[in-house]
């Protein structure tokens, strides 16, 4: 069972970080025999089929697309996705690798839930096909702590301050469900089909593993001071209670200030 707690710690200075703004569609029409699959053995099975379109989901532009995924009872260690990686601004494309965070988080049909797993990772691609002038791209993701969790939402991201991540979607899923947040504004909207990916099964759960899953606060900003209280979300992904363990921070290299939770997760 996952336990987390939300904890205060110490001070750190945390420096800007610029925001812009971009969301919507880039529709592709037709159809094709070009067909992404899953993995064998996948334990949730949504790939993305053509016709098709994609959604932005970008750190940079602030966008976040979410799909959702039922009935998954086995440990989840990984998952496979499809899209393009554009500067919609110029039309030019990049290759990967790129880096991704991919997020987990409770939830169901009608609405996104609480965040439960976190994964920052950098994936290479597999070309699937060339789009016109762009390059769509197979991503297979394992993740380094696997999650248990029957019913819910995943997200992707890319985290390029310049190229997007358009995500594939797939017409192949009647009952599926998207949707994407401007982050600027906090409104979620739904997306015209659900996003192309699957599940792949993972080992068992450990017994110990501890990990900080988000840093709430500060916000990145301009004002911020050297004397900021910094909270965040700890979660225990193992299956045994964790007690009496210790947190640590650091700033810029400086020497590490380090506090005991004496709770239990």
């Amino acid at each position: 069972m996952k336990r987390k707690l939300t904890l205060l710690l110490f001070s750190v200075l945390l420096s800007a970080m610029a925001i812009s703004q971009n969301n919507g569609f880039l529709l592709h029409e037709g159809a094709s025999e070009d067909e992404a699959e899953c993995p064998v053995g996948a334990i949730f099975s949504q790939p993305a089929i053509l016709p098709y379109s994609y959604s932005s989901s970008s750190v940079e532009y602030n966008v976040e697309v979410f799909t959702y995924y039922t009935d998954v009872a086995e440990n989840i260690g990984g998952m496979r996705f499809w899209g393009e990686l554009i500067d919609f601004e110029t039309f030019t494309q990049y290759d990967p690798p790129e880096n991704f965070i991919i997020r987990v988080y409770k939830g169901d049909f009608d609405e996104v839930g609480e965040l439960v797993a976190r994964y920052d990772l950098l994936l290479d691609g597999t070309l699937l096909e060339v789009n016109g002038s762009y390059n769509v791209w197979t991503f297979d993701a394992i993740f380094p702590t696997p999650i248990n969790l029957l019913t819910g939402w995943v997200s992707v991201q890319n985290t390029d301050p310049v190229f997007s991540f358009w995500w594939r979607n797939t017409q192949a899923a009647p009952d599926g469900k998207s949707v994407y947040v401007n982050h600027n504004n906090g409104i979620f909207y739904p997306s015209m089909f659900p996003m192309g990916m699957c599940l792949t099964e993972g080992d068992e759960l450990p017994l110990d593993d501890l990990s900080v899953l988000q840093v709430l606060s500060p916000v990145s900003g301009v004002n911020l001071t050297n004397a900021e209280s910094v909270t965040a979300t700890i979660t225990n992904y193992g299956t045994v209670p964790q007690s009496n363990f210790d947190l640590l921070i650091t700033v810029n290299g400086g020497a590490p200030i380090i506090e005991t939770y004496t709770g239990t997760l």
